[in-house]
């Protein structure tokens, strides 16, 4: 509804599918390109399975159209909004943890199919108002890098970073911590060399790292010596049977008919093909929608999500980042492989990310804006007797007028 009215509002010629067809290209193919694959997932494989493409990517897709024509005004009071809401569960995961009790009953799904509820799991995670651990860590995750691009004070930002920092490890992510660790390091390396490069230093990033290492030193060895977060790490950094049921999903493949291959495996037949391998289901995304989609289907597929990222990339350079860290930590599971609001929350804080770091500069800019005075345009009984402390013609104005302010002798009156 909202990316409808989107369409629909504004001018004539600034409205409608043609408008975003020349504004968006990009944008309008993947929704496109959803579309397709969820008539060609119905048709083929059937009702089971085709609601990902509408609540996962639809959905995503949807909340883009109705962001094109955001002002940059309501873009910073939304990046606002979410960061204060990732904060607020940061906060919920903090009391979560104290407590050893969820704020919300959480059932998780383990690997080999059975639900675990609060009582019967061994270990104690943290979810706030997430519906998982993981979506919690990803969130998380995306709100570090929201946070840099903000524009906010640097002193905000640092609170919101220690903050993000402790929830990061708390939720117990390892994919969404070692994706962030790892993108802010190539972040802060690629900064430093090209500042090196222009032969100077930036001292905003050069405070950011101080500020990373002294609040992730010590939280880190915190965490991993006084809590069970360490202990968890510790029990599961070797190959164990998760890592043996990542490894073993590939085996489905062996058990496809060529048609399977060719358009897509019903769910009846795939719940059959995990029983033959011996494992509960997929966590993979590729091969998620390659079962869904088949030869035919998952070019296109793969065509409409990679013309979707470089859209977000193109039409909000500052989420290059964010967009680098989600591409890591979405595909380590199967989030974007089945319903899940995961590319949803990602793109609500990517286009959050327009112009927001050069806004402070820019309004500066416009205060420090220079103007000339020509003195062959000043009246000639006025040259030699004032200094003019006005300016007769602006460089920026655009119709390059005269002013509206006119000089005049000291000694008379108005």
């Amino acid at each position: 509804m909202g990316a409808v009215v989107a369409l629909a509002e504004g001018s004539p010629q600034d409205r409608g599918l043609g408008y975003l067809l020349s504004k968006a290209p990009a944008l309008l193919l993947f929704c496109v390109v959803i579309i397709f694959c969820t008539v060609f997932a119905t048709v083929n494989v059937g009702l089971t399975g085709a609601g990902v493409y509408i609540d996962t990517y639809l959905s995503a897709g949807a909340l883009a159209v109705v962001m094109a024509n955001a002002s940059a005004r309501q873009r910073a009071t939304l990046a606002r909004l979410i960061l204060t809401l990732l904060l607020i569960n940061v906060l919920i995961s903090l009391a979560e943890y104290v407590h050893q009790d969820h704020f919300i009953p959480l059932d998780v799904k383990t690997g080999d199919g059975k639900v675990v509820t609060d009582a019967q799991s061994d270990e104690f995670r943290p979810a706030a108002l997430y519906g998982h651990p993981l979506t919690g860590a990803m969130a998380t995750s995306f709100g570090v890098f929201l946070a840099l691009a903000s524009g906010l004070r640097f002193t905000t930002v640092a609170g919101c970073f220690g903050v993000f920092a402790v929830g990061l490890l708390g939720f117990g992510g390892r994919a969404a911590l070692v994706a962030t660790v790892g993108v802010l390091v190539l972040r802060v390396a690629v900064t430093f060399g090209r500042d090196l490069m222009r032969g100077r230093v930036n001292g905003r990033v050069l405070g950011t790292v101080l500020l990373s290492v002294s609040i992730l030193g010590p939280v880190t060895v915190y965490l991993l010596t006084a809590t069970p977060v360490g202990e968890r790490l510790v029990a599961r950094s070797y190959y164990d049977d998760s890592a043996e049921v990542r490894a073993d999903q590939w085996l489905v493949f062996d058990k496809l008919t060529p048609k399977q291959v060719m358009f897509g495996t019903p769910a009846t037949d795939l719940q059959q093909i995990y029983e033959q391998v011996g494992l509960a289901g997929v966590e993979n995304p590729l091969i998620l929608v390659f079962l869904n989609l088949g030869i035919i289907g998952t070019p296109v597929f793969a065509l409409g999500v990679i013309s979707y990222f470089l859209y977000l990339r193109r039409a909000y350079p500052d989420s290059g980042w964010l967009l680098l860290a989600a591409i890591l930590i979405l595909f380590s599971s199967n989030s974007i492989g089945v319903k899940s609001p995961d590319l949803f929350m990602m793109t609500a804080c990517a286009v959050t990310m327009k112009d927001q770091a050069g806004r402070r500069s820019l309004r500066v800019l416009r205060m420090l804006r220079p103007q000339i005075l020509l003195s062959h345009l000043q009246p000639k009984g006025l040259v030699g007797e004032v200094q003019l402390r006005k300016s007769v013609m602006s460089i920026v104005r655009p119709n390059r007028g005269l002013s509206s302010r006119v000089a005049q002798r000291p000694d008379r009156a108005n």
